[in-house]
């Protein structure tokens, strides 16, 4: 990476900011899988339980599509948030990551915040200067 110019150099706060919102990524992501995980182990344990696995109804099957298509996204935005930290983290890739902070706004509260936050922090020049942008 080209050195950034003296005039662009990022404060002691800009860099601040950079490192809480590499951890916050991460502890997002992790808090985005888990509720997305738990309620799929409770579904799966409570059909064997009720003795209805598997489920040869049209609903179910339907259910069970549907659930699968929320558990997938769900995953997917775990994975997006945390390839987003990585980016953050080795200053690359601004553009992804102003698009993966755009969509983790959809997951509200924590999503939304840090959604925001990062926006916030990767429009300023500075900061776009230690991406190799602008």
């Amino acid at each position: 990476m080209d050195s950034v110019p003296a005039a662009m150099e990022p404060t002691a706060d800009e860099l601040r900011y950079l490192k809480a919102l590499v951890i916050a990524h991460y502890v997002v992501a992790a808090v985005v899988a888990l509720s997305t995980l738990v309620p799929a182990a409770h579904m799966v344990a409570g059909m064997r339980d009720a003795g209805m696995w598997p489920d040869p109804d049209l609903s179910g099957a339907m259910f069970l599509v549907v659930l699968a298509l929320i558990i997938a996204m769900g995953l997917g935005m775990t994975g997006l948030i945390a390839v987003a930290g990585y980016c953050l983290s080795r200053r690359r890739k601004h553009m992804f990551c102003m698009v993966a902070a755009a969509l983790s706004c959809l997951l509200v509260p924590l999503g939304t915040v840090l959604g925001v936050s990062t926006l916030v922090v990767l429009t300023r020049p500075r900061v776009r200067a230690l991406f190799g942008e602008g």
